[in-house]
């Protein structure tokens, strides 16, 4: 594997995390100011997983910024 898909993969990795990390604290708060506790949204049964799609463009950008800052 070229050693620029890697960094693609690393770099989805790291944005798949970092919205991860944004909704639970958002679920996490709504949570503490829910009167039951609970969001409400759905039901345990209906939960799906979600998608974000990102722009190859977006991520070309990181990779060239990332890549600056590596040969600095």
């Amino acid at each position: 594997m070229k050693e620029e898909d890697v960094l693609k993969y690393q770099i989805n990795d790291l944005i798949r995390d970092e919205i991860q990390e944004v909704i639970n604290s958002y679920v996490e708060e709504q949570n503490k100011s829910s009167p039951e506790g609970e969001l409400g949204f759905i039901t345990p049964d209906e939960q799906k997983e979600m998608t974000v799609k990102i722009k190859n463009v977006e991520i070309d950008k990181l990779m060239k910024e990332y890549k600056q800052i590596k040969k600095e």
